[in-house]
């Protein structure tokens, strides 16, 4: 302020002068109360004494104030888009349609996905920070593109996994189920399981961690994939009790199968035939009876013969009939 003061030329001489003509002080005082340098010092002074006294918040504080606020918006924002990629996922349903592009807030022409859908629907129930994000928000910065959808699918799959494992290495215990097939796109992937007790309520659990590709399904590659995926996914390999697969060969073999050298670097991994394969192999060998398959085609052709609209009414009548109380 002082050096503001020093540097104005008429406040110079003002103060190295010495007043003496009286008839104008009125007038020059009152010129001198309009002066800017006058008026920000007299701002600055105020503001200072404000600060001191608690009553406003210094310029650090008031910045970092306006970094949170627009931090909380931006987050207000995201919610209902994360919380309706969850909606779907949860469902089973697709986000994407036939388009992904264009405003979100115009009823669509073409099936432009589930994703969308929902967040129209949000907005139409009233979400107003939602309809202000998608009509103000700049269009590379709207969060609901198909690269973003799968940015924001795989944070989610990132979290669950991390739970899961943090569940699992609680337990000290637990076996590996896996198997490896080949999806619509050509793709080989394997498909791998956490089986454990929960520590919580006892009850026994079957998780599935992930799908891991392969290059080539042989008894030396497939234990790698195994052991590398959980150790990438944070698992303690050590507390590795069991293992099951199919009877496949590559996958049972004592001696080059993926159970052998899966044992042979965690000595009390035990292999078990997988209980749901050896059902399903049960079920096909019995097919093979001529009296079980003409069982089962029995039974197939009497469920067809009733299971229609005109007959299923007809039951529903003689039922009611011998039975007229469980009409309540």
């Amino acid at each position: 302020m002082l050096g503001q003061a020093r540097d104005h030329k008429d406040l110079g001489s003002f103060v190295k002068v010495p007043f003496a003509n009286k008839n104008k002080a009125t007038e020059m005082l009152n010129n001198h109360q309009k002066k800017e340098y006058l008026a920000r010092c007299r701002m600055a002074a105020d503001l200072f004494r404000a600060i001191m006294l608690g009553q406003e918040k210094t310029v650090e504080e008031q910045v970092d104030t306006a970094a949170a606020r627009r931090i909380e918006e931006n987050r207000a924002a995201l919610r209902p888009i994360i919380s309706s990629i969850i909606i779907c996922g949860r469902q089973g349903i697709s986000l994407s349609g036939h388009l992904d592009f264009g405003p979100v807030l115009e009823e669509p022409t073409k099936n432009d996905g589930n994703f969308r859908a929902l967040l129209r629907l949000r907005v139409q129930a009233g979400d107003d920070v939602l309809r202000k994000h998608l009509q103000e928000s700049a269009r590379n910065a709207s969060y609901i593109s198909p690269g973003i959808q799968n940015d924001m699918i795989t944070a989610c799959n990132d979290i669950i996994l991390e739970k899961l494992v943090s569940r699992i290495n609680d337990t000290r215990c637990f076996s590996v189920l896996a198997d490896e097939t080949t999806d619509i796109s050509t793709k080989q992937q394997m498909t791998i399981f956490a089986r454990h007790v929960d520590g919580k309520d006892g009850t026994l659990r079957q998780d599935f961690l992930q799908f891991e590709p392969v290059t080539k399904a042989t008894g030396e590659a497939l234990p790698e994939v195994i052991l590398n995926s959980l150790e990438k996914y944070g698992i303690n390999t050590e507390y590795l009790r069991g293992q099951g697969y199919d009877d496949a060969s590559a996958m049972s073999g004592i001696f080059e199968g993926v159970q052998a050298h899966v044992q042979e670097a965690c000595p009390l991994a035990y292999y078990v035939h997988c209980a749901s394969h050896a059902f399903n192999l049960a079920v096909c060998d019995a097919c093979d009876v001529p009296a079980e398959r003409n069982c089962i085609g029995t039974a197939k052709a009497i469920y067809a013969f009733f299971n229609t609209p005109k007959r299923t009414n007809a039951q529903h009548e003689v039922f009611t009939k011998m039975f007229p109380e469980s009409k309540s």
